[in-house]
């Protein structure tokens, strides 16, 4: 069976660039069991210490001792996943770690520290920190990581990018198809909306002439009317013009007789 392959990565360090340069021997270590730090308004100091082939080791003291102390013990399973923290400018006016925050794949510690004008972050991913390099003089300057990393985690985490790169693909592709849908809609619903402009246009340049046959409708209409009631007029009259034509006739008849 063929032996996992182990990568070290070298992550940082971020903070100032005062003091001198501190680091851990990684060669055989297996994992970091224990951790001090001396705090104030600043991080004054970082004790490590960490299990390797031949035993346990500590770190030197990065810094000076000062402040209040913190100390936490890691349980045999239990590795740092993650460093956070804050640096900024000490009163002394050189830029330090103003606190330090420890994420482990169980719990976590602190923040220690008051906090600074300057966020960051050290992660592990998909490995662990197994050591710290950095500066320290005064108070430790700045911190970086070392994370174990093996082959087949590395491997996890690359297809782990690539299924999420195509469920993003995936995504997009869906999201592409709904815009079209949407456009398509959209056309077709801007295709009806001029059909239908279209056809009033057609309706308005057909107004003039449906007012003039409108008008003379009512021309039309309004003579009509004048002539029935002309043709009433004439019709009271008939029992007058019936009653003098019967006169008439009666006269012709006298007029005949005495003849």
């Amino acid at each position: 069976m063929a032996s996992t392959q182990v990568v070290i990565k070298k992550v940082g360090p971020v903070g100032g660039t005062g003091g001198v340069v501190k680091d851990m021997n990684i060669s055989g270590v297996n994992r970091i069991i224990k951790i001090s730090v001396h705090y104030g308004s600043v991080i004054d100091c970082l004790t490590v210490r960490f299990l390797h082939d031949n035993g346990e080791e500590s770190t030197e003291v990065w810094g000076l001792k000062g402040g209040d102390l913190v100390e936490f013990n890691l349980e045999d399973s239990e590795y740092i996943t993650s460093v956070k923290g804050h640096y900024g400018a000490s009163t002394r006016g050189i830029i330090v770690l103003r606190s330090l925050k420890f994420e482990t794949n169980m719990r976590s510690f602190g923040p220690y520290g008051t906090g600074g004008e300057l966020p960051f972050e050290l992660p592990a991913i998909s490995g662990q920190i197994i050591g710290f390099h950095g500066r320290s003089g005064w108070y430790l300057d700045a911190l970086g990581v070392y994370v174990k990393d093996t082959e087949e985690s590395i491997k996890k985490e690359l297809e782990d990018c690539k299924q999420n790169l195509k469920q993003t693909e995936a995504n997009y592709l869906k999201l592409m198809q709904n815009l079209r849908a949407e456009l398509d809609n959209k056309n077709e619903i801007q295709k009806k909306l001029e059909s239908e402009i279209e056809s009033l246009k057609i309706k308005n340049d057909e107004l003039p002439k449906l007012r003039a046959e409108l008008a003379n409708k009512d021309e039309i209409q309004k003579k009509l009317e004048s002539e029935i009631e002309s043709l009433k007029i004439k019709n009271d009259e008939l029992p007058k013009l019936r009653a003098e034509l019967a006169n008439k006739d009666e006269i012709k008849k006298k007029l005949e007789s005495e003849r």
